[in-house]
């Protein structure tokens, strides 16, 4: 691991080269930046790279802190307040909405992933976290009418985001707060 020290911060980050075109950043549940690029690309641009995104980066590693805090607190029995709570209330939901959408999806699955709250597969798989169900209702619909979305749109094309437009006018302020913390107070309900 390398510590890449900036204006605001220190960065620790590793480097992961495989056979791809671009370069990106993740953070790990370790709070370590995964830098994933191709294949000859120097340690130098990986720092160059680091250093023009710094500011991004250091929000990123500052969420993700936050993150494993929030879920220590909510432990696993909040865990398994909000996966009850998701098998009634998600697929009522993505009934509702594939009817006014006119679209069917496959199969709906709860499952508790952190990373993502939602996703789509080619075959029409729609997959949800329970950890969505820590939010507003409005966030809860806007997860549901993205992923049913994606089973006419596979990508995150404009036609798609007028989709989602479409079914759900506001869904920039939905989507803002998804990227925010839930309150842990909320869980409870």
């Amino acid at each position: 691991m390398k510590i890449l020290r900036i204006e605001n911060g220190e960065i620790p980050y590793i480097q992961k080269k495989s056979k791809r075109r671009s370069i990106s950043a993740s953070v790990n549940n370790d709070g370590v930046v995964e830098v994933r690029t191709p294949y000859g690309v120097s340690d130098v641009f990986v720092r160059e790279f680091l250093m023009a995104k710094g500011d991004r980066i250091l929000q990123m590693m500052e969420r993700r802190r936050n993150l494993s805090e929030y879920e220590n607190a909510l432990g696993e029995e909040g865990i398994s307040h909000l996966m009850e709570k998701a098998k009634i209330v998600i697929p009522e939901k993505v009934r509702y909405y594939s009817g006014i959408m006119g679209v069917s999806p496959v199969n709906v699955r709860i499952n508790a992933a952190k990373t993502r709250f939602g996703s789509c597969s080619v075959k029409g798989n729609l997959n949800f976290s329970c950890r969505v169900m820590a939010y507003s209702d409005k966030a809860v619909d806007y997860v549901v009418i993205h992923e049913l979305c994606h089973l006419v749109h596979m990508d995150h094309s404009s036609a798609f985001w007028r989709s989602v437009e479409k079914y759900m006018p506001d869904y920039k302020c939905a989507k803002e707060e998804l990227r925010g913390l839930p309150k842990i107070n909320a869980d409870k309900k």
